[in-house]
């Protein structure tokens, strides 16, 4: 297995178990944007219509759509990008959101900066080719 088909393979169990997450946690309609010291959160203000997260399911399902997390340049500033791509190799992107900070997988400012990510998806006017 080369690395390229690990890194894919673990961008789409990420997506899943996202996915999967915001089903099972049942938060409310409203996102809760927290900063925990640890922890890195959203940076810039992101103003989104209200969502709630079985839309933003439905949306995350169509289309082989998958949430990600990149290194923002310039690299070591601990900024990540995180946005929606399309298709199964991901030939389409969304825009995206930053998050400054520390990524700990599945913690509230992760999940919330996934969100914004999902909501910045669904209120573009359409993706662009990556």
């Amino acid at each position: 297995m080369t690395d390229n088909q690990l890194i894919i393979g673990l961008i789409l169990l990420g997506g899943l178990m996202i996915a999967w997450a915001l089903v099972r946690a049942g938060a409310d309609d409203k996102d809760h944007y927290e900063q925990d010291d640890d922890l890195g959160m959203l940076c810039g203000t992101y103003v989104f219509p209200e969502t709630t997260d079985e839309k933003r399911l439905e949306f995350m399902l169509q289309n082989c759509r998958k949430v990600v997390a990149e290194v923002a340049p310039p690299w070591g500033s601990n900024r990540l990008e995180i946005y929606v791509e399309e298709g199964f190799m991901g030939t389409l992107r969304y825009p995206h959101v930053e998050f400054c900070g520390a990524w700990e997988q599945g913690a509230p400012q992760c999940l919330a900066a996934q969100r914004a990510a999902i909501d910045a998806a669904m209120n573009a006017k359409s993706p662009e080719a990556n």
